[in-house]
């Protein structure tokens, strides 16, 4: 090889090779930069599914002892703290079929305390509003 074609060579890798280093640097930057978003978008989906998930394990506990109370002063507390839920963490964190299972089984509660519903109603609203809460976290479970 001429010297020529030797240094018309050098030349250009020595402008070539810096030009595909900042390349790379800007293309792994941006990978880096992809991924973090990926991971803090997987970390708040997974908060806000955790949230629901012990949300959701609360009220079930609440509606447990309303359908199946060991006695009155247990169903009275637990009625009051249900009601409590209802108007509160549950707005945030339930989905349609679950507000409709709640209202549901609100309902049957209070038609409970007047007499107009029997305790075998109010332990199947319980049961479904159970299976409104399995279907939802399956349905709503962050994907990586």
């Amino acid at each position: 090889m001429e010297d020529s074609t030797k240094r018309s060579w050098d030349v250009g890798l020595g402008i070539v090779g810096p030009i595909l280093t900042v390349a790379g640097i800007l293309i792994g930057v941006w990978q880096f930069n992809v991924g973090e978003s990926r991971k803090a978008a997987y970390e708040h989906a997974t908060k806000l599914w955790q949230q629901r998930v012990d949300t959701y394990s609360a009220v079930a506990k609440l509606a447990g002892k309303i359908a199946a109370p060991p006695d009155d002063k247990t169903f009275q507390q637990s009625v009051n703290e249900f009601m409590s839920a209802y108007w509160g963490d549950m707005i945030l964190v339930e989905d349609a079929n679950v507000e409709k299972a709640m209202i549901d089984f609100r309902t049957e509660v209070a038609d409970f305390q007047q007499g107009r519903s029997s305790s075998d109603r109010l332990k199947i609203r319980a049961d479904v509003l159970m299976n409104a809460f399995k279907t939802s976290v399956s349905q709503q479970a962050p994907q990586q």
